[in-house]
């Protein structure tokens, strides 16, 4: 009798420097969440190889396993979700948890296996550039291809992705320098968002991406004062590694905005 086909692995690899969207999940929700996402991978890669099943009973036995509290475990999926960690589109409609660099990590490990199973329906490769071995809904769609040397997995609309993020990155600066500009000129706002500001274009560069990077964490729209006090400190010789560290601080706060405004318009009083 035929040994029945492995489907997970007993280990996969994972970077020593974590990216943005672990660093702001791990702001937000510490080493539980953090954690917490990794016992998540390690179920999704053990058992079924790039996805699990993301049901009420699944993430009940999930949380109960692993001494989490299951609303907790609730708002840390959703805000992985958001952030990228697993694919929105799957988890909202099919209630699975997966994502593109997850399958690309796992078809990549089995490359060398003589057959991998893949539902088409949580698949998100592009089946035409994975190897012979791949086995979508039970059809060889490979065949035809070499069955050595069998290449990863890789993304033909990556660089269609990219542009669509860089096009939205480039609307939300331009937008945000257009905010500027009129509370520049209003002239019924407080002093210090009348002041000019005499800051370079790096600079100004700087401001966008701690709002953008305040904004990612805590998943809101700040008001335009916030840019302007980011400006503002910065143009005062304030280090863009310390506004970084009193975000980390502000986040964990109650309310976030209030106490971040609150905190920088102090250190520019003391300026």
């Amino acid at each position: 009798m035929a040994r029945p086909q492995k489907r997970g692995m007993d280990y996969f690899p994972m970077d020593v420097n974590t990216n943005h969207t672990l660093d702001y999940l791990r702001m937000r929700f510490g080493l539980v969440g953090f954690g917490a996402v990794i016992r998540l991978w390690q179920r999704i890669y053990a058992e079924n190889g790039y996805y699990m099943e993301a049901d009420e009973d699944a993430l009940g036995f999930f949380a109960e396993e692993n001494r989490l509290n299951p609303e907790e475990l609730d708002q840390i999926i959703t805000f992985a979700v958001r952030q990228g960690i697993f694919d929105e589109q799957l988890y909202e409609e099919e209630g699975i948890l997966t994502s593109y660099e997850i399958q690309e990590r796992y078809f990549s490990a089995v490359g060398r296996r003589s057959r991998v199973e893949a539902d088409s329906r949580y698949f998100l490769l592009p089946a035409e550039e994975c190897g012979a071995n791949l086995c979508l809904d039970g059809v060889f769609v490979n065949r035809n291809t070499a069955e050595t040397d069998v290449p990863a997995c890789n993304n033909p609309q990556t660089k269609e992705n990219n542009t669509k993020v860089n096009q939205i990155i480039q609307d939300q600066t331009t937008q945000n320098q257009n905010i500027l500009y009129i509370n520049k000129s209003k002239p019924e706002e407080t002093t210090a968002e009348k002041t000019e500001i005499k800051c370079s274009s790096l600079q100004s560069k700087e401001a966008l991406r701690l709002v953008g990077m305040f904004e990612k964490i805590t998943g809101k729209k700040v008001k335009n004062k916030l840019l302007n006090l980011f400006l503002q400190a910065l143009s005062t010789g304030i280090e863009p590694k310390n506004l970084e560290q009193l975000i980390y601080k502000a986040v964990k706060q109650h309310e976030c905005e209030q106490y971040l405004t609150a905190k920088l318009e102090n250190s520019l009083s003391d300026t």
